[in-house]
């Protein structure tokens, strides 16, 4: 377990430095959560094997995606304004 927590956290920051400048990097355990900007939790449900569920609550107004499916919105989005 600690070896996937160690590989998915390596992998987590990975990601995030790819994509942003300013980078927290937190331990979180199940049913831990971290707060962004005073309106968005995330709370780690469950980890098994190798996956982390995660659950978000955020205002109505603020769009939640997986990064594939942000991804394909975006490419949608672009050959629309073309």
């Amino acid at each position: 377990m600690a070896l996937f927590k160690k590989s998915f956290l390596l992998q987590l920051i990975h990601w995030l430095h790819r994509r942003i400048r300013k980078m927290l990097v937190l331990t979180r355990y199940i049913d831990e959560s971290i707060i962004i900007n005073d309106n968005i939790k995330i709370t780690v449900l469950d980890i098994q094997c190798n996956q982390v569920r995660l659950g978000i609550e955020a205002p109505i107004d603020v769009d939640v995606h997986r990064e594939e499916i942000y991804e394909k919105i975006q490419a949608k989005l672009s050959k629309q304004s073309d």
